[in-house]
């Protein structure tokens, strides 16, 4: 909104499939409660700390871009996604040892946004219609699907799916879980109907998702 002539600053950003990884071990509550309180002053020790593990992401980053031989392209994105690891939190650690600077206010549809999006994380994967989410807001599907919409520019199934998909791919590169076993921890009817909805929203089978990870 206004700034001074000195400022100086750092941007990041990336798509969720990119940073969910980093944080699939992190509560989401703690995730969540960011939105409400998102800054925090740092003093030279934290921001330093900060700047170093950017820093070693950003360098290994341009290595992997470089990379050409299949085992340091592995190895690589290994690295990458430990380092950002590493700064998620870095920065939730001195976040949370900080007082938040101001609460940014909220009107009514932020809070329902807000509730909607904890409900989703959480339970994506035995509820996967908006009904179920507007019930326990006490609002009609179509007014929570309105809101949510205006409020993120994605509708309210999208952020079902896109939460489904981010436990699935996680499922399917983080752990040693069948693809059957996956389906039965999703809640889907059985392997057939999850490959079909993975392919329909990544373009690529379970198998093959996973199999890129170990390439």
């Amino acid at each position: 909104m206004r700034h001074t002539e000195d400022i100086e600053g750092c941007l990041m950003e990336g798509e969720l499939d990119t940073i969910h990884p980093a944080l699939s071990n992190i509560p989401a509550t703690e995730r969540f409660a960011i939105r409400s309180h998102p800054c925090v002053k740092l003093n030279a020790t934290q921001c330093q700390r900060l700047e170093q593990s950017a820093e070693m992401l950003k360098t290994r980053t341009e290595l992997l871009k470089q990379a050409t031989k299949p085992r340091s392209v592995r190895l690589l994105r290994m690295l990458v996604q430990v380092l950002l690891q590493n700064l998620c939190l870095e920065a939730l650690e001195i976040y949370f040892n900080c007082a938040p600077v101001e609460e940014l206010p909220q009107n009514r549809e932020e809070r329902i946004f807000n509730r909607f999006l904890m409900s989703a994380f959480r339970n994506c994967a035995q509820e996967r219609s908006v009904t179920f989410y507007a019930k326990e807001q006490h609002l009609s599907p179509n007014y929570l699907s309105s809101v949510i919409k205006a409020k993120s520019g994605r509708t309210a199934i999208r952020w079902i799916e896109t939460f489904t998909l981010l436990q699935a791919q996680h499922y399917l590169r983080q752990t040693k879980l069948s693809i059957k076993e996956i389906a039965y921890q999703l809640h889907f009817p059985d392997q057939s109907v999850f490959g079909r909805y993975f392919k329909k929203h990544c373009g690529v089978s379970p198998s093959d998702y996973r199999n890129e990870g170990t390439t």
